[in-house]
């Protein structure tokens, strides 16, 4: 990549605070997890932590716990929707720290969300604590629900929610960027085969996308000053791999011309330069090119499906229409 389209790339972003986004995933935080079995407990922490050993930001208590020093969320291990006296009263007891709870019920026959109870940010029923699938399908994301501005940080200190973060940081952007599409490019109509999208939405697409690409590299636990970071980041989306060289890849799997057309090549572009950079930030490696083949038309799958729910809502008629 030159040097020109280098700088030209920075700037896209300069007005962006990167030292503010890197404050943000690297924010210290204490995560309790307690309840009255201590094999229950343990499970729960080392799937938070990802690994066998206990994150240290994550403090393992029994009940009754002692104080913490300031929890940022409790996580509270019980078993049946009725709680035991000292697991009420524990309940409380945060609830007057005004530390968020979610309530962890084990031995259910399948997870799900539950309705909180007073005192409760969120409830959650899993199978048993050591349910891998359950914590990232149920629990995980009801987590970073109930403290999104920590959504950074917990994917950057925690194994065990950095590809959920990922997940989300990915989908999230790929959304906004289709959105972004979908809302000031309706009544045009741009030819797909010479340029997939206005010069001015690319410029709004790319620098979305060059947004996530940074916060995906601090999740993967990128050191380094912010400027040097997404030098790197640049580099990796640069190499023939931006916005508009993946949106004219995507013609070809993209049937028809217009704004369908228009919102898939937005989310799929963004989608797959997405899972890219987490493979790079987190594997080490360049996607070879039937990889990135396999991306894009997972990309499109999707943002088809997602185009098509996006206009049948706006087609829909208001009520009292």
């Amino acid at each position: 990549m030159s040097i020109r389209k280098f700088y030209h790339l920075l700037n896209l972003i300069r007005e962006v605070d990167l030292e503010a986004i890197r404050r943000e995933a690297s924010h210290r935080f204490d995560i309790l997890v307690t309840g009255r079995s201590d094999p229950d407990v343990l499970s729960l922490a080392r799937l938070l932590s990802g690994e066998p050993e206990i994150h240290p930001w994550v403090d393992i208590q029994m009940l009754p716990f002692k104080a913490g020093n300031g929890w940022s969320l409790a996580l509270l291990v019980v078993h049946g929707d009725e709680l035991h006296p000292d697991e009420e009263e524990a309940r409380a007891r945060l609830r007057e720290m005004k530390v968020p709870v979610v309530v962890v019920v084990l031995g259910a026959p399948f997870a799900r969300e539950a309705l909180p109870q007073r005192g409760e940010a969120a409830r959650v029923h899993l199978p048993s604590a050591s349910d891998r699938v359950a914590f990232e399908e149920v629990l995980a994301p009801k987590l970073l629900e109930v403290v999104p501005h920590l959504q950074l940080a917990l994917g950057r200190q925690l194994q065990g929610l950095r590809p959920i973060v990922a997940d989300r940081l990915v989908e999230e952007t790929a959304r906004a960027n289709a959105m972004y599409v979908l809302t000031t490019g309706l009544a045009g109509t741009v030819p797909l085969l010479s340029a997939p999208l206005a010069v001015a939405d690319v410029v709004v697409l790319t620098k979305n996308q060059l947004l996530m690409a940074y916060k995906l590299a601090l999740v993967a636990g990128k050191e380094g000053h912010p400027r040097d970071v997404m030098g790197e980041v640049v580099g990796v989306v640069g190499t023939g791999l931006l916005f508009r060289q993946i949106a004219r890849e995507l013609v070809g799997l993209v049937p028809g011309v217009g704004i369908i057309a228009k919102v898939t090549v937005a989310y799929a572009g963004t989608w797959a330069i997405g899972r890219l950079v987490y493979i790079w930030a987190t594997e080490g490696r360049q996607l070879s090119k039937e990889e990135m083949q396999a991306l894009l038309r997972e990309g499109t799958r999707r943002g088809t499906e997602l185009a098509a729910r996006l206009l049948r809502r706006r087609r829909e008629p208001l009520p009292g229409d």
